[in-house]
């Protein structure tokens, strides 16, 4: 499968999801720099991210509602599949947060939803897999089949 097939199962798994009513998890000072970058922002909008946002872009996952980060998972796919030299530590911090024990969002997935983002990580372990430490492989195998269920 390639990135553009890949991209079009990912936004249409996605495409129904509603905007979030909280962006940030809390009110901290790193909370509201996320807030004000993506509070009158889109999903679809956001195609300029690694560029625009000027602090530790690594942490946004990390400050984002389960909702929040459920409506820009797509967006945050499609950037790693598109944009992905420009990913840095980003693409670290959404792996782990995709393959990590912090699953609270992932029952909020349909199962078109969990399908799309196993095959995102299938793809990235195809394409990336020099990157990952074997026992990251294998955390991102075993991600994939939880996908998959």
């Amino acid at each position: 499968m390639d990135k553009n097939d890949l991209s079009n199962i990912i936004y249409n798994a996605f495409k129904w999801v509603s905007r979030p009513k909280a962006i940030v998890r809390g009110n901290s000072i790193e909370d509201s720099y996320v807030y004000d970058y993506f509070h009158n922002k889109k999903n679809t909008e956001i195609d300029d991210l690694f560029n625009e946002y000027k602090y530790d872009v690594s942490a946004i996952i990390h400050f984002l509602t389960s909702d929040a980060f459920i409506y820009y998972l797509p967006a945050f796919m499609s950037l790693l599949l598109y944009k992905y030299e420009h990913a840095d530590v980003f693409f670290d911090a959404f792996i782990y947060k995709l393959i990590g024990k912090d699953g609270c969002w992932f029952s909020l997935l349909n199962k078109e939803q969990r399908n799309a983002v196993g095959l995102f990580l299938r793809f990235v372990l195809e394409k990336h897999r020099d990157e990952f430490f074997d026992d990251e492989v294998k955390r991102i195998e075993e991600a994939i089949i939880k996908f998959a269920k």
